[in-house]
């Protein structure tokens, strides 16, 4: 039932593990910085992140149950967040450990930390991601019509 879509996953999957693994040669066998064989130490770990990530999505597309529960609105927001949360997540923990830190308790410099990433990365999304993909798009839009009237 979901052969083609099964081993088109597979296929993504082993090759972005087999990109990793090149690029991490290439870099190792440019810089020096340790045996080329040294490579090779974290591949099976890389392989079964793949073989893992796999097989999620084979579950999540070849379940409605699971469809479901992902459309949680609180999953589809961090899901939207994404972006956001990945580029302002370590400058934002780097300036609040630094600043507060040894200050106060762990506890509420972790809760200020990830309250801070969730807002900025929120008002990055609504004030600077979303507009900007409007442009794109208008901008496609745009340039489809221009080379269709080109053709015409």
């Amino acid at each position: 039932m979901f052969s083609y879509k099964k081993s088109s996953i597979d296929c993504y999957s082993f090759s972005f593990y087999l990109y990793s693994r090149f690029y991490a040669w290439i870099v190792r066998v440019l810089f020096g910085t340790d045996s080329i064989l040294m490579d090779f130490s974290y591949s099976i770990i890389d392989l079964g992140v793949c073989i893992g990530a796999s097989m999620l999505i084979i579950l999540v597309l070849s379940s409605k149950k699971i469809q479901n529960r992902l459309s949680n609105p609180i999953l589809v927001l961090t899901g939207n967040l994404s972006y956001s949360l990945y580029m302002l997540h370590i400058p934002i923990l780097l300036v609040v450990f630094r600043l507060l830190y040894g200050k106060i308790s762990l506890i509420i410099v972790i809760f200020v930390a990830y309250a801070l990433i969730f807002s900025l990365s929120y008002l990055t999304y609504k004030y600077i991601e979303i507009p900007s993909m409007k442009i794109g798009k208008n901008l496609a839009t745009k340039r489809a019509k221009s080379l269709q009237s080109k053709t015409v």
